[in-house]
């Protein structure tokens, strides 16, 4: 009789501790869907994107980018921010809107839907070659360092080069060699 009453308690402690931690470990998986961030806050909290959160800010596409979409970013780092001629700081809110223009698509690309499509169109127009090269992702003159960041609103790719319009290609804006 006392193993009886033991086996059922037992029993009773595994089902009552189960009942609590399930629905919590439910919980947990719907957690990263509804705290999910916008491209602009995945850009904000990190810090090699600075450059590019302040040349958003200062070509007003902030607002954009935290409520429409989805946008699929080619997200230059500090480092290729640096290599241009011109700061961020030196150009006029309407160049970096283009500048920046050529670094978003519309709608949510991956890298291998992009890949496959071998090419992009930018929203500023500009027509990008996407290429496979081994193991790297090449999207005209810049590699895709980090691939497939996604946000509530679209995705993220990390390029090590700053992309040029067919406008600043021709003379208004070049990269430090």
């Amino acid at each position: 009789m006392n193993i009886t009453r033991l086996a059922l308690s037992a029993i009773l402690t595994t089902f009552l501790l189960m009942s609590a931690v399930l629905p919590a470990a439910a919980q947990d998986e719907k957690s990263p869907m509804s705290e999910q961030k916008t491209l602009v806050q995945v850009l904000q909290d990190r810090d090699q994107f600075s450059a590019l959160v302040n040349a958003v800010e200062k070509a007003e596409l902030t607002n954009t980018l935290e409520t429409d979409g989805p946008f699929t970013v080619l997200a230059p780092t500090n480092d290729a921010f640096a290599a241009l001629d011109d700061s961020v700081e030196s150009m006029s809110a309407e160049k970096l809107r283009a500048l920046l223009r050529n670094h978003l698509l519309s709608g949510s690309v991956s890298s291998s839907q992009a890949v496959t499509a071998g090419r992009a169109q930018t929203l500023q127009g500009d027509t990008l070659s996407i290429e496979q090269s081994g193991e790297s992702v090449m999207i005209e003159n810049a590699t895709v360092v980090t691939p497939d960041i996604k946000a509530e609103n679209g995705v993220i790719h990390v390029v090590d080069a700053v992309l040029m319009s067919s406008e600043d290609a021709a003379g208004s804006m070049s990269s430090k060699k």
